[in-house]
């Protein structure tokens, strides 16, 4: 859920001006960084493939959203 978040708000920040929430550099680093290290398996066992398909859900919703509002 919260990969699904992250990433509609991301790609909505860098694409859409007006849409009020934008992430740090640095947060960005850092979720994708410790998406990284929970793949390794370092972590122990996750459900990396939820939260892939969370975070592909929620770039894809952005982009598609942040589209949307320019046609506005």
């Amino acid at each position: 859920m919260w990969y699904t978040v992250l990433g509609y708000i991301w790609i909505q920040g860098l694409r859409n001006p007006g849409f009020g929430y934008v992430l740090h550099k640095q947060t960005v680093i850092m979720m994708i960084g410790w998406f990284v290290l929970c793949w390794t398996g370092i972590l122990g066992p996750i459900a990396n493939w939820a939260h892939t398909a969370g975070l592909a859900i929620g770039i894809a919703w952005g982009y598609v959203e942040s589209g949307l509002s320019k046609l506005k």
